[in-house]
Order: structure tokens, then sequence, then C-alpha cells
């Protein structure tokens, strides 16, 4: 079920790209912050699960649209949709969330606060409730949210959690790789790596040490926001954009 949920994001992904005309190395950041916007507001009116299948619904017609563009424009594949610098981070992505996947939650904070935050969120179908009791009821969801896309389909796993996870904190990093060609694919493989790097300078978990931790992963968003607002051409369309990032 998770191969089903993960195909759904990458055909939101190329949908993304082809109705936008966005570069598909940014689908990821925006794909996963609308997400999780779209899913607050579904929780917020207690239809979390309801917007969690929509959602998938949506993104599986958007993979199947897509494979109908590339059998009409072959050209298109690797042109629009994959392209090198998607290519490479869709690598990173897969490897790292499959080492994550058999993962188990190792750290103090995970076991004492944010796992708990999920399996809540899980159990519940929404946001917590005063009758939780849990530490820290005020920080943000979206992360847990993010995790509960991918319970929808199955039930709760810590190494589902992890998965999410991971998705959620390397969809930055494909934007270090925007705008390059076949022919520079090893520039576009140096942009992810060195993306990837920088984030681990900064104490990113990622991989076999991944946790459920937000801090360093918001401050990743954060600069992934910077990175594309200095690539754009900042006209409203793009403004417009970076809606679901900061909500």
């Amino acid at each position: 079920m998770d191969i089903i949920t993960s195909l759904c994001l990458l055909g939101a992904c190329f949908g993304f790209t082809r109705f936008t005309k966005y570069s598909v190395e940014i689908s990821p950041f925006f794909v996963v912050t609308s997400c999780i916007t779209t899913l607050y507001l579904f929780a917020y009116a207690g239809l979390l699960t309801l917007g969690v299948y929509c959602l998938l619904l949506l993104g599986g017609a958007l993979l199947f649209t897509t494979i109908y563009d590339c059998i009409r424009f072959p050209v298109r594949i690797f042109d629009s949709y994959l392209t090198p610098g998607f290519s490479v981070w869709l690598v990173f992505a897969v490897t790292l969330g499959l080492v994550a996947s058999n993962n188990i939650f190792m750290f103090g904070d995970d076991l004492m606060h944010w796992a708990p935050h999920t399996k809540a969120m899980f159990s519940h179908q929404g946001f917590m409730t005063k009758g939780d009791y849990l530490f820290h009821k005020s920080y943000p969801p979206g992360a847990r949210l993010f995790h509960y896309f991918y319970y929808s389909l199955s039930e709760f796993s810590e190494g589902r959690a992890l998965l999410a996870q991971v998705l959620l904190s390397l969809a930055p990093i494909c934007l270090f790789a925007k705008g390059f060609k076949w022919g520079e694919w090893r520039k576009a493989a140096l942009f992810v790596i060195f993306g990837f790097l920088v984030s681990l300078l900064y104490g990113f978990r990622v991989g076999p040490l991944i946790s459920l931790l937000m801090d360093r992963p918001v401050g990743v968003f954060m600069g992934g926001a910077l990175v594309f607002y200095c690539l754009s051409d900042r006209t409203p369309k793009d403004i417009l954009l970076l809606i679901p990032v900061f909500f």
C-alpha cells in the first residue's frame, strides 16, 4: 500500500508540472506542502480520512493522465518529467525511504513526544483531543498529517511514519537541481548531493538516523522557500505558491 500512496504522490508531482508549467524539480516541495495544507482543512472539518482519499484519487488520476501524455509525446518523458535533477532526487528518496521503512523509533524525543502525537492522529483520524495526555499538544500538526497520509490505506507502523518523514524532509532538496538537461546530469547530481550535505551539516537526520523531530526540517523548508523565491520571476503566481509553505 505504501507503493500506491507513493505513486499517487509521484502522479501529483507530474501533474503539477504538466498543468502549471513549472519544472518538475520544484514539484515535491509544493506537492508535499499543498497536501499538508489540504489535509489540515479537511481535519479541521472532521473529515481527515475523506481528504486523504480525495488526494489519493487526484494523484492517481494525474498519474494516468501523465502516462497518456507520455504515450502521445514520448519526448516529454525525459524532457519534462524524468529530468536529471528529479531522477537523481528520486533515487535518493527511494533509497533513503526504503532504509527508513525498515527502521524503528530510536530517539528519546520520538518515543516521548512525536511518536505519540502521530499515533494519536491515527487513532482519532483527526487532531488530538483534550483527553489525550501528551506533551506539546500545541505543536503544529503538519508532519503528523503527512504521516497519516501514509496510514490511510493500511495501518500505523513505525517504519511507515519514518518513510513519510523521509519524503517530507527531502522535498525541498530537489529544488537545488532545477534547470539541468540530461547532458548535464553530473552537475544535477552534484547539486542534489550538495543540498543533501548542507542539510546534514545543519544537523539534518535522514536514512538510518531519521527522526520525527521537525525543528531542522522546518529550517530546510524555509531555505527551500528562499531558494525558490530567488530562482523564480517573483510574479504573483510565484508568491501564491509559497502560501502552503508558510501555512
